[in-house]
């Protein structure tokens, strides 16, 4: 086999609809044994374990249904990956998950108060059924495992995710397609994927920005971290500092919300300025291929 037919040969075997039965798979698997194991119990009273324990529940099932896969088609971790940015140039784009976060933050509120207008009931059910899924109650009966969650949620979660999205699917749709249609589709299902949709699948659009732009995972790796870090700090912060739980009484009031659509003013002009700059287009290369034709020129 010619050698630059090894990154394409890679992806051929590496195939979207193949991963999404996998994650099916691994979803109901997961399940059945996390339902197995959930509920432990402390001197006649029964806890619910973290939603961190099953999410690595999930990730390790998952990997272990494509280990095969991703052995067979050869993929090369160092060219997905790339190189270790500088730490300088890390940190410079490190500061975009401040509007990132910003962002989300304002527009689950703004959606919060527009939802209530309009549909109550919806929006109520729906708001508390994320709440519900999303934040566990501290409680020194399950340190470990809360403490399992939060290494899950700031470390587990950003590495999986950007491998999975920013690495493997968005290379497999860009040699598919091209590549900004390879961004914005797989920035799509990771925005549907989770509870704040919209603001995710603009996160999810430019980690995929800064990973073609850097040649490293690393780079939207960091970003994850941060992001998922300053959330578990918030939510924390708001149940042991505050004595009180994400609730949606806690959910700024209508006074408040102009704050709100202020900042999002604000972050929407910054964002817009990065997003303008950065406009995908069909001759960029996912850093994949350009890794691998650079380890090409070193042999």
């Amino acid at each position: 086999m010619k050698i630059e037919l090894v990154p394409y040969f890679t992806f051929q075997k590496i195939r979207a609809r193949t991963l999404v039965w996998c994650s099916l798979l691994s979803l109901f698997l997961s399940s059945a044994i996390y339902t197995e194991i959930n509920t432990i119990s402390y001197n006649n009273e029964t806890y619910n374990l973290p939603g961190g324990i099953y999410s690595i529940l999930f990730y390790s099932v998952f990997i272990l249904i494509i280990s095969s896969i991703l052995f067979r088609s050869r993929l090369s971790y160092r060219n997905l990956f790339g190189g270790h940015p500088a730490w300088l140039t890390l940190a410079r784009y490190s500061i975009l998950t401040i509007p990132l976060v910003s962002f989300s933050i304002a527009i689950i509120i703004i959606q919060y108060h527009i939802g209530m207008a309009l549909v109550p009931e919806f929006t109520e059910w729906l708001f508390e059924d994320n709440l519900e899924t999303y934040v566990s109650p501290v409680n020194k009966k399950l340190l470990i495992a809360n403490i399992i969650s939060i290494f899950n949620l700031t470390i587990i979660t950003p590495i999986f995710e950007e491998f999975f999205f920013r690495g493997i699917l968005l290379t497999r749709w860009s040699i598919k397609w091209n590549t900004s249609k390879a961004i914005f589709v797989s920035s799509i299902l990771f925005g549907i994927l989770h509870s704040d949709i919209i603001g995710k699948i603009l996160f999810g659009y430019v980690l995929a920005i800064l990973y073609i732009k850097t040649r490293s995972l690393y780079v939207p790796i960091c970003i994850h971290i941060i992001n998922n870090t300053i959330a578990i700090i918030l939510q924390y912060y708001s149940e042991i500092a505050l004595n009180t739980s994400l609730e949606l009484d806690n959910i700024p009031t209508k006074t408040q919300i102009w704050f709100w659509i202020i900042v999002l003013i604000i972050v929407i002009g910054i964002l817009f300025n990065f997003l303008r700059k950065n406009i995908p287009n069909k001759e960029w290369i996912v850093p994949y291929l350009i890794n691998h034709g650079h380890e090409n020129n070193l042999n």
